[in-house]
Protein backbone atom coordinates (compact mmCIF):
# COMPACT_ATOMS: atom_id res chain seq x y z
CA UNK A 1 0.00 0.00 0.00
CA UNK A 2 2.78 2.34 0.79
CA UNK A 3 4.70 1.41 -2.47
CA UNK A 4 0.96 2.33 -4.48
CA UNK A 5 1.08 5.78 -2.43
CA UNK A 6 4.68 6.44 -3.38
CA UNK A 7 4.12 5.91 -7.04
CA UNK A 8 0.87 7.86 -6.78
CA UNK A 9 2.83 10.56 -5.36
CA UNK A 10 5.60 10.55 -7.53
CA UNK A 11 3.48 10.63 -11.00
CA UNK A 12 1.67 13.69 -9.16
CA UNK A 13 4.83 15.47 -9.02
CA UNK A 14 6.21 14.95 -12.25
CA UNK A 15 2.36 15.79 -13.99
CA UNK A 16 2.39 19.28 -12.02
CA UNK A 17 6.29 19.75 -12.79
CA UNK A 18 5.68 19.38 -16.86
CA UNK A 19 2.23 21.41 -16.34
CA UNK A 20 3.98 24.35 -15.03
CA UNK A 21 6.71 23.66 -18.03
CA UNK A 22 4.01 23.96 -20.38
CA UNK A 23 2.89 27.24 -19.09
CA UNK A 24 6.17 29.12 -19.37
CA UNK A 25 7.05 28.30 -22.48
CA UNK A 26 3.78 29.37 -24.63
CA UNK A 27 5.35 29.43 -28.26
CA UNK A 28 1.64 31.45 -29.58
CA UNK A 29 3.57 35.05 -29.14
CA UNK A 30 7.18 35.93 -29.44
CA UNK A 31 9.26 38.08 -27.09
CA UNK A 32 12.95 39.10 -28.42
CA UNK A 33 15.71 39.81 -25.97
CA UNK A 34 16.99 43.13 -25.88
CA UNK A 35 20.30 42.10 -28.18
CA UNK A 36 18.77 41.04 -31.00
CA UNK A 37 20.98 42.04 -33.66
CA UNK A 38 18.20 41.49 -36.21
CA UNK A 39 15.75 44.65 -34.45
CA UNK A 40 18.61 47.21 -35.04
CA UNK A 41 17.17 50.29 -37.10
CA UNK A 42 19.74 52.32 -39.39
CA UNK A 43 19.06 55.58 -38.73
CA UNK A 44 17.24 57.81 -40.80
CA UNK A 45 18.11 61.36 -40.50
CA UNK A 46 21.18 61.00 -43.77
CA UNK A 47 23.93 62.54 -41.15
CA UNK A 48 27.14 63.86 -43.27
CA UNK A 49 30.41 62.19 -42.78
CA UNK A 50 32.61 63.06 -39.93
CA UNK A 51 35.94 65.57 -41.63
CA UNK A 52 39.29 64.60 -39.56
CA UNK A 53 41.35 67.12 -40.18
CA UNK A 54 43.80 67.30 -42.73
CA UNK A 55 47.91 67.99 -41.55
CA UNK A 56 51.18 68.33 -42.52
CA UNK A 57 51.09 64.39 -42.25
CA UNK A 58 47.64 63.36 -43.85
CA UNK A 59 45.37 64.63 -45.95
CA UNK A 60 41.47 65.16 -44.71
CA UNK A 61 39.44 62.37 -44.32
CA UNK A 62 36.03 60.92 -43.80
CA UNK A 63 34.65 58.87 -41.36
CA UNK A 64 31.30 57.61 -41.76
CA UNK A 65 28.61 57.80 -38.87
CA UNK A 66 27.88 54.20 -36.82
CA UNK A 67 24.77 54.31 -37.66
CA UNK A 68 25.77 53.23 -41.76
CA UNK A 69 26.81 49.76 -40.35
CA UNK A 70 23.47 48.77 -38.62
CA UNK A 71 22.97 50.74 -35.39
CA UNK A 72 24.88 53.04 -32.77
CA UNK A 73 27.48 51.13 -30.71
CA UNK A 74 25.86 51.50 -27.78
CA UNK A 75 27.73 48.37 -25.67
CA UNK A 76 26.72 45.09 -25.55
CA UNK A 77 23.03 45.96 -26.53
CA UNK A 78 22.99 48.11 -29.69
CA UNK A 79 19.70 49.16 -30.57
CA UNK A 80 19.12 52.50 -32.01
CA UNK A 81 15.33 52.13 -30.22
CA UNK A 82 13.61 50.38 -28.09
CA UNK A 83 12.06 48.44 -30.76
CA UNK A 84 12.77 45.38 -28.75
CA UNK A 85 10.13 46.15 -26.27
CA UNK A 86 7.50 47.72 -28.27
CA UNK A 87 7.29 43.94 -29.75
CA UNK A 88 7.07 43.03 -26.51
CA UNK A 89 4.07 45.16 -26.00
CA UNK A 90 2.72 44.18 -29.24
CA UNK A 91 2.96 40.10 -28.40
CA UNK A 92 3.15 39.37 -31.74
CA UNK A 93 2.82 35.66 -32.92
CA UNK A 94 5.66 33.36 -34.37
CA UNK A 95 4.05 33.88 -38.22
CA UNK A 96 4.13 37.86 -37.28
CA UNK A 97 7.54 37.92 -36.00
CA UNK A 98 8.92 36.20 -38.85
CA UNK A 99 7.26 39.16 -41.05
CA UNK A 100 8.28 41.55 -39.00
CA UNK A 101 11.71 40.46 -39.28
CA UNK A 102 12.27 40.39 -42.88
CA UNK A 103 10.50 43.75 -43.26
CA UNK A 104 13.13 44.95 -40.73
CA UNK A 105 15.45 43.90 -42.67
CA UNK A 106 14.34 45.27 -46.24
CA UNK A 107 13.31 48.80 -44.55
CA UNK A 108 17.12 48.60 -43.38
CA UNK A 109 18.74 47.33 -46.36
CA UNK A 110 16.87 50.25 -48.50
CA UNK A 111 18.28 52.71 -45.98
CA UNK A 112 21.44 51.05 -46.39
CA UNK A 113 21.91 51.46 -50.21
CA UNK A 114 20.51 55.25 -49.95
CA UNK A 115 23.55 55.77 -47.53
CA UNK A 116 25.59 54.58 -50.36
CA UNK A 117 24.56 57.03 -52.85
CA UNK A 118 25.59 59.63 -49.75
CA UNK A 119 28.92 58.49 -49.25
CA UNK A 120 29.72 58.05 -52.55
CA UNK A 121 29.07 61.59 -52.76
CA UNK A 122 30.90 62.98 -50.07
CA UNK A 123 33.97 60.34 -51.08
CA UNK A 124 33.72 62.71 -54.60
CA UNK A 125 33.89 66.36 -52.85
CA UNK A 126 36.75 65.08 -50.55
CA UNK A 127 39.02 64.13 -53.79
CA UNK A 128 38.49 67.60 -54.92
CA UNK A 129 39.90 69.39 -51.85
CA UNK A 130 42.39 66.72 -51.44
CA UNK A 131 43.90 67.99 -54.66
CA UNK A 132 43.99 71.22 -53.20
CA UNK A 133 45.58 69.63 -50.17
CA UNK A 134 48.31 68.12 -52.04
CA UNK A 135 48.76 71.92 -53.93
CA UNK A 136 49.52 73.23 -50.88
CA UNK A 137 51.64 70.73 -49.36
CA UNK A 138 54.03 70.67 -52.37
CA UNK A 139 54.43 74.42 -51.64
CA UNK A 140 55.22 73.66 -48.42
CA UNK A 141 58.15 71.32 -48.81
CA UNK A 142 58.95 73.21 -51.83
CA UNK A 143 59.12 76.46 -49.20
CA UNK A 144 56.84 78.48 -51.09
CA UNK A 145 55.04 79.29 -47.96
CA UNK A 146 55.80 78.62 -43.95
CA UNK A 147 54.38 75.76 -41.71
CA UNK A 148 52.18 78.47 -39.99
CA UNK A 149 51.34 79.56 -43.45
CA UNK A 150 50.42 75.77 -44.66
CA UNK A 151 48.21 74.95 -41.01
CA UNK A 152 46.30 78.60 -41.20
CA UNK A 153 45.41 77.73 -45.44
CA UNK A 154 44.72 74.01 -44.10
CA UNK A 155 42.53 74.62 -41.23
CA UNK A 156 40.22 77.03 -43.46
CA UNK A 157 40.31 74.13 -46.12
CA UNK A 158 39.30 70.99 -43.39
CA UNK A 159 36.20 73.88 -42.28
CA UNK A 160 35.75 74.21 -46.28
CA UNK A 161 35.03 70.41 -46.18
CA UNK A 162 32.84 70.11 -43.46
CA UNK A 163 30.74 72.56 -45.10
CA UNK A 164 30.66 71.00 -48.65
CA UNK A 165 29.30 68.45 -46.56
CA UNK A 166 25.97 69.61 -44.31
CA UNK A 167 25.08 71.71 -47.89
CA UNK A 168 25.77 68.39 -50.22
CA UNK A 169 22.70 68.54 -52.52
CA UNK A 170 22.77 64.80 -52.44
CA UNK A 171 21.22 64.81 -48.92
CA UNK A 172 18.10 66.20 -49.84
CA UNK A 173 17.89 63.47 -52.51
CA UNK A 174 18.83 60.46 -50.14
CA UNK A 175 16.59 62.18 -47.64
CA UNK A 176 13.48 61.61 -49.87
CA UNK A 177 14.81 57.76 -50.70
CA UNK A 178 15.06 57.13 -47.08
CA UNK A 179 11.37 58.46 -46.22
CA UNK A 180 10.57 56.33 -49.10
CA UNK A 181 12.00 53.34 -47.38
CA UNK A 182 10.25 54.57 -43.80
CA UNK A 183 7.01 54.92 -45.24
CA UNK A 184 7.14 51.61 -47.06
CA UNK A 185 7.98 49.87 -44.02
CA UNK A 186 5.36 51.19 -41.48
CA UNK A 187 2.66 50.85 -43.88
CA UNK A 188 3.87 46.76 -44.13
CA UNK A 189 3.98 46.77 -40.56
CA UNK A 190 0.77 48.00 -39.82
CA UNK A 191 -0.71 45.42 -42.45
CA UNK A 192 0.40 42.84 -40.32
CA UNK A 193 -1.22 43.66 -36.88
CA UNK A 194 -4.54 43.63 -35.20
CA UNK A 195 -6.23 46.20 -33.83
CA UNK A 196 -4.72 46.12 -30.02
CA UNK A 197 -1.08 45.76 -31.74
CA UNK A 198 -1.65 48.72 -34.49
CA UNK A 199 -2.56 50.98 -31.59
CA UNK A 200 0.79 50.25 -29.97
CA UNK A 201 2.76 50.01 -33.01
CA UNK A 202 1.29 54.02 -34.13
CA UNK A 203 2.21 55.13 -30.71
CA UNK A 204 5.75 54.02 -30.99
CA UNK A 205 6.16 55.23 -34.69
CA UNK A 206 4.93 59.16 -33.67
CA UNK A 207 7.22 58.54 -30.95
CA UNK A 208 10.26 57.42 -33.06
CA UNK A 209 9.13 60.25 -35.83
CA UNK A 210 9.81 62.60 -32.98
CA UNK A 211 12.80 60.99 -31.68
CA UNK A 212 14.76 61.41 -35.33
CA UNK A 213 14.18 65.17 -34.89
CA UNK A 214 16.69 65.54 -38.09
CA UNK A 215 15.36 62.57 -39.82
CA UNK A 216 13.46 62.81 -43.32
CA UNK A 217 10.32 61.80 -41.88
CA UNK A 218 8.09 64.77 -40.85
Amino acid sequence: MKLLKASFLATLVLLLVVGLSSCNTDSSTVAPTNNSTDLMMIDNSATPSEVVDATLDQPMQMRPPLDDRGGRDMGERKMFNPMFRVIQEMKLTPEQMEQFRALLKQRNDCITEALKILRESEKAILEQYKAQYQALYEKVKAGEITREEFRAQIRELNQQVRTAFQENPVRERVMAMIKNCDEAFNTSVESLLDETQLAIWKKFWETFKNRVGTGPIK
